[in-house]
């Protein structure tokens, strides 16, 4: 009984919470909340509004214009196209996009829909076609997070390339190294390695100087392969 008493005793004398920090709780995961919503990264620049914006200020406060508000609208335009790796006069239709893009992926699709084996797998996830790179998709998610972006269908296409550089050349180990803006059409490059099959006929079809060439270990570990990825004229 006297146990009971004493528990009821520190349960009456404790104090309740106040309202200024319950208040203030519930104000920090508003915030908290908030400050997540702004940070998410777009899908299509895969930079998040707060980042944006804190550049945006950086830069206004670097360079202290004399127009506040029309420096920041400026420079917002400015380090949009500069994320984008293009201006407002390089900038594309979407729809054209969209529409060029799909070509191109269904005409990856359909050359590796069948070859001798049977039907080729197009599942992105699995590794066997590009050696150990990996995903592709993953990595240029990745890429994005940091603010280097490659639109979302754009990196279905790359990847499909990819996939394609993989069946139907003698190449291992691809990995996607950037894209490059041309006048008519754009390029994406990419590093590939050949196969050992692939080295060992290429000794045996060429001359001693060749094959000493060859044999280097910078030339057998390091020699790029670039596809050219269907891209919209400008």
């Amino acid at each position: 009984m006297n146990g009971v008493s004493k528990s009821r005793l520190r349960s009456e004398q404790s104090e309740p919470a106040r309202p200024e920090e319950s208040n203030q709780t519930a104000m920090e995961a508003e915030i908290n909340e908030e400050m997540s919503f702004l940070k998410e990264p777009c899908l299509s620049s895969g930079t998040s509004l707060y980042d944006h914006l804190f550049e945006v200020v950086h830069f206004a406060l670097a360079n202290r214009a004399s127009s506040a508000m029309i420096a920041f609208e400026e420079t917002s335009r400015m380090l949009q196209e500069r994320r984008h790796f293009c201006s407002n006069a390089r900038t594309r239709s979407a729809n054209n996009a969209n529409s060029d893009t799909f070509h191109f992926a269904l005409k990856v699709c359909q050359s590796l829909k069948h070859n001798d084996e049977g039907v080729r797998s197009l599942d992105m996830s699995e590794e066997d076609a590009c050696g150990d790179g990996g995903d592709i998709l993953d990595v240029l998610q990745v890429t994005a997070r940091c603010g280097v972006a490659v639109p979302q269908d754009e990196a279905f296409a790359v990847a499909l390339a990819i996939k394609d550089l993989a069946s139907n050349r003698a190449l291992t180990r691809i990995r996607f190294w950037g894209k490059v803006l041309a006048r008519r059409r754009d390029y994406v490059l990419a590093e590939a390695e050949l196969t050992d099959d692939e080295l060992d006929r290429r000794v045996d079809i060429r001359g001693p100087a060749e094959q000493a060439e060859l044999e280097d270990p910078l030339n057998r570990k390091h020699e790029a392969a670039s596809r050219r990825v269907a891209s919209p004229r400008t």
